[in-house]
């Protein structure tokens, strides 16, 4: 360490033995004197216990009987809660060890997280207050955070545990969280209700803004800004008091989502892309997602999915040609690296389970690349088939020829709709006007008022109500076009994304 800091950390170290706080470890007086080296902290260890603490000049038979006596755990550290001392981490990781060592996820590295009482926060801001005064070129802005500190002593001992590197960064997906609770933190911290009590009583008819809870160690840090130091001294102890009790430990781990992405054929026309519930009526016995996911669930472990696909058809719509992109993102998952045709394996099994949907290039691919899945969806062009039939009415005209329709629509090209939200969707999607384009149309007549009509289209469009007009929320259609009272689609149709 430099002169300076050797030299803060004595008058730290004086401070707290006047006021009875030599509890108070090593490490946090290297933190609150703003050691940033990790090695200093390596190099500090808990003190001696009896059976090694032994005056040479002593007998033999004394000697022995310390030898025998059980280790002692010294004090918990009133600024760390012993969460920077060894011998009581040694303890800590004895009863987690276990979820450490059958860790069911197979990465090989992870990165390391602490989670603290909300309280000790109070605890160094009483710190500070004091060593503030009491210290010559103490600067509360230097004081090194307990969390990152702990990580410098911590990491390897987790890395013994685990079999697995521990890395610093932000490029690790696998996050291993030691979380620390302490009992008496609720009362601890309800002391700053007492502190901000406007603030507070402002938060209480705020239930759903603040429902992670009143006091949260951000919402703490910021409200003890505008604390004054009289006002703190007020409710809270200076210098901090021992804990009561020992801390409790546990751990959580947790790995980025991956993604599973590939493209489906669907050939019902009795199927939804998703699962299709009304007022928590399911009106669908599946979907399109469910079909998928079932055998994925099977084959892997995780805790959630989220399923994403680019456009969606419609429950009487079949999905052919090179099918519909689609995404899963697995949440927390186990299993993160696959070995060559694992997941070839996975799509056979779907695709044996359902004939009518069906699942290719099933594969794994990067968060980067998920943005493309929904990069220029309206961009896309979709190619339809639709039976349709003239229906004119009592004031209609005559019926044109299929040689005059064949001629008049064969001939629009790049056709502007404006389409608002279809009455059949209203119920799950805003009603707004949207813009979308018809690029081409072919007809082929069939009878003398029946043709069908290929039509390409940009992503988006709502086909049948091209088609029927929609009571003429979508305009032009092929009514007002044709200049006739009604078209009928008699038959669903059919898509084929290029």
């Amino acid at each position: 360490m430099w002169t300076h800091e050797i030299e803060t950390v004595e008058a730290i170290q004086g401070v707290l033995n006047e006021l009875d706080c030599s509890d108070i470890c090593r490490r946090c007086v290297l933190r609150l004197a703003g050691v940033k080296k990790s090695h200093e902290f390596l190099k500090v260890a808990d003190p001696p216990t009896p059976a090694t603490d032994q005056d040479p000049t002593e007998p033999e038979s004394k000697k022995a009987k310390l030898a025998e006596a059980p280790l002692s755990i010294p004090p918990c550290c009133r600024a760390c809660l012993g969460i920077m001392q060894d011998s009581i981490m040694a303890e800590a990781l004895s009863q987690i060890g276990p979820q450490l060592t059958d860790c069911p996820f197979d990465a090989d590295h992870f990165t390391l997280a602490v989670s603290v009482p909300t309280s000790l926060a109070l605890r160094e801001h009483s710190l500070k207050l004091i060593l503030t005064d009491r210290v010559p070129g103490f600067f509360e802005g230097c004081v090194v955070p307990v969390k990152q500190a702990w990580k410098w002593i911590n990491g390897p001992k987790f890395e013994a545990v685990m079999g697995k590197k521990f890395v610093t960064g932000d490029s690790c997906q696998f996050f291993v969280e030691f979380q620390v609770t302490l009992a008496e933190d609720e009362a601890e911290k309800a002391c700053l209700v007492d502190m901000c009590k406007l603030e507070y009583l402002q938060r209480q008819h705020k239930q759903k803004t603040y429902h992670m809870g009143l006091v949260t160690r951000v919402a703490l840090e910021k409200s003890l800004q505008d604390v004054s130091d009289e006002q703190f001294r007020k409710h809270y102890p200076v210098p901090p008091t021992r804990p009561l009790s020992r801390f409790q430990p546990d751990v959580k781990m947790t790995h980025n989502s991956i993604f599973l992405a590939g493209r489906y054929n669907k050939y019902s026309r009795e199927l939804p892309q998703t699962p299709w519930l009304v007022d928590g009526e399911r009106k669908a016995e599946s979907s399109v997602e469910e079909l998928i996911i079932s055998d994925i669930k099977e084959a892997l472990v995780f805790d959630s999915t989220n399923f994403s696909s680019s456009g969606r058809e419609d429950v009487d719509v079949r999905m052919l040609g090179d099918g519909r992109p689609f995404l899963f993102e697995l949440t927390n998952p186990r299993q993160t690296m696959f070995k060559p045709g694992e997941l070839y394996e996975i799509q056979k099994k779907i695709n044996a389970h359902s004939k009518i949907v069906q699942v290719h290039d099933l594969q794994l691919v990067k968060k980067a690349e998920t943005n493309r899945l929904k990069e220029g969806e309206d961009q896309k062009t979709k190619t339809y088939n639709a039976l349709c039939r003239l229906c004119p009415g009592k004031n209609s005209t005559n019926l044109m020829s299929m040689t005059d329709i064949k001629a008049k629509l064969e001939l629009i090209k790049n056709l502007e709709l404006k389409q608002r939200t279809p009455i059949r969707v209203l119920h799950r999607r805003p009603n707004a006007v949207r813009k979308r384009s018809v690029y081409f149309m072919e007809v082929t007549p069939l009878t003398s008022d029946q043709f069908k009509l290929r039509l390409s289209t940009q992503a988006g469009t709502y086909v049948k109500e091209f088609v029927h007009g929609d009571f003429d929320r979508t305009i032009p259609n092929l009514s007002s076009i044709l200049e006739t009272e009604k078209i009928d689609l008699d038959w669903p149709a059919k898509t084929h994304p290029s």
